[in-house]
């Protein structure tokens, strides 16, 4: 039975990464769900063929899986909504129709450069499968990827270290990291996926399997960082197993991502340089422990004394803990020089920290192994920061039935001024074009990812005029502006005089145009 669970994951993994790459390099001439499935299903098909192959998994994987699942979904499950997931994941889905469009209209004139393969695999599902709105459909895809992370890491580092109990053991030195959850709960679903992607490249390498042709290429059409640091595990591993010739074989697959280098990777490289300076601080190295979780950490540590005693380190132990450091001494770099975004350089090492502490303390006892397990889960449970992104999310209680009554009101796409704390999100959930679609991750506003065009110039001038209404508390100054609709919250601001045309708690809406 595990042997077709490990089989079924694999091939899901290829009908997805084909799906992916199909759909960037027909996304430009045309998108149609339909088709996508189809054909994605028949080249995976015959994908497969070529180079799958099973790898019977124990039992306790698929239950670790069962158990991830259950603590990833119970926010949704008891909010109903992704209230912590960044807008920007959804409104690159909605843009993409009928083509990979060029801007974020009809949300705003700003370039289209955010990575949006991840979008591209859920898009067939929401436009054939309707019966759950499209963010639940990413949210969905997002709790799947991150409860297979349990697969793919056992894989990992089963391939890796030839040992089923350093599979489980890093497994279950998961539920101890912070990475998956956060991702799941900010909308980092890209990163989940490429995360997966990354496993299953370097354990098809390290198996000679072809399917490291598929896998190596969708990593870096997921996510660019995640993909990048998938070149250099692969790179590590050809170096400490004498298989550079070919590494460099896989190079040539590249070409089926070309798409994404005109995109996204364009603006990237256009951009790439350090935002500010900065010098060392104590909190770019205190991020490395936290961000890879405590259990974990404290497994790496335990990992190193157990090294230091034997005074010597196999070659697998010496791949993985090589990983680990070449990863955080990047991100180090990379923060300290004044560059964004670099925390996305620790889901790679928080990868190679389980896998290395499951070689290096694989002789410990399942009881020990179990309480591990326990008290992993017990602190993710008690995060202080993890809770808050479960309960407090982007938009409070009142804020989520409001959208979901102005939503029921008037479902079309129309512009919306907003008056509230959680009005990007209320525009998500209710189809609107919020006036400010910088606020909040509405849109993805990244500088160094975004063309500085006429575009960007708009959308800071929208930012700015939305801040000095906000804090002139001017509900009429926004009579003058292109919108349809104004929420005003009364808690914060002063209403209108008028009549509202729906109230729901604290929120009242107004029509402009009436």
């Amino acid at each position: 039975m595990t042997d077709r669970i490990a089989k079924g994951v694999l091939a899901f993994f290829t009908f997805a990464a084909v799906v992916i790459l199909l759909s960037l390099n027909t996304g430009f001439f045309f998108l149609y769900s339909p088709f996508t499935l189809l054909a994605g299903f028949l080249i995976a098909v015959l994908v497969w063929r070529q180079g799958g192959f099973s790898l019977a998994l124990p039992p306790a994987i698929p239950l670790l899986c069962l158990l991830l699942v259950a603590l990833l979904a119970f926010p949704l499950a008891l909010r109903g909504v992704p209230a912590a997931t960044d807008p920007a994941q959804t409104i690159v889905l909605r843009v993409l129709d009928p083509v990979i469009p060029r801007t974020f209209e009809p949300y705003a004139a700003l370039s289209f450069t955010y990575q949006f393969s991840y979008q591209l695999f859920v898009k067939p599902f929401a436009d054939l499968l309707p019966l759950l709105a499209d963010y639940l459909w990413l949210w969905v895809f997002g709790v799947l990827f991150g409860a297979l992370q349990i697969v793919t890491v056992y894989l990992f580092t089963f391939t890796v270290a030839k040992s089923e109990r350093a599979g489980v053991l890093a497994a279950v030195l998961l539920f101890g990291t912070k990475a998956v959850y956060r991702d799941v709960l900010v909308g980092g679903f890209h990163a989940v996926l490429a995360v997966n992607l990354l496993l299953l490249a370097v354990t098809c390498f390290a198996r000679k399997n072809r399917l490291a042709y598929l896998f190596f290429p969708a990593a870096l059409a997921v996510h660019p960082q995640i993909g990048a640091l998938c070149g250099l595990a692969l790179l590590l591993y050809a170096a400490f197993y004498n298989r550079l010739t070919q590494f460099v074989l896989l190079l040539p697959s590249l070409v089926l991502i070309i798409p994404a280098f005109l995109t996204t990777y364009a603006a990237l490289f256009s951009g790439l340089s350090p935002s500010v300076a900065s010098s060392p601080s104590l909190g770019t190295f205190l991020l490395v422990p936290l961000f890879i979780g405590v259990v974990p950490s404290l497994a790496v540590a335990a990992g190193l004394v157990l090294l230091a005693r034997e005074r010597r380190i196999s070659r697998e132990k010496a791949f993985a803990l090589t990983l680990l450091v070449a990863t955080v001494l990047l991100y180090l770099a990379m923060d300290l020089a004044g560059f964004l975004f670099v925390a996305r350089l620790l889901e790679v090492a928080t990868i190679a920290a389980v896998a290395f502490a499951g070689m290096t303390l694989v002789r410990l006892r399942p009881l020990v192994v179990a309480a591990i397990l326990s008290i992993s889960v017990l602190a993710i449970l008690a995060s202080g920061e993890l809770n808050e992104l479960r309960w407090d999310g982007k938009l409070t209680p009142a804020e989520t039935a409001f959208a979901a009554a102005f939503q029921a009101f008037d479902p079309s796409l129309q512009a919306t001024f907003f008056m509230t704390d959680g009005g990007p999100k209320i525009a998500e959930y209710a189809n609107k074009i919020p006036y400010d679609a910088r606020e909040d991750w509405f849109l993805p506003y990244y500088e160094k990812q975004v063309l500085h065009d006429a575009g960007l110039a708009d959308l800071d001038q929208r930012h700015e005029n939305s801040q000095q209404i906000l804090a002139d508390d001017c509900a009429p100054c926004v009579a003058g502006l292109p919108v349809r609709y104004l929420v005003v919250n009364t808690e914060t601001y002063t209403p209108l005089p008028t009549e509202p045309v729906l109230q729901h708690g604290p929120l009242l809406l107004y029509d402009l145009a009436s």
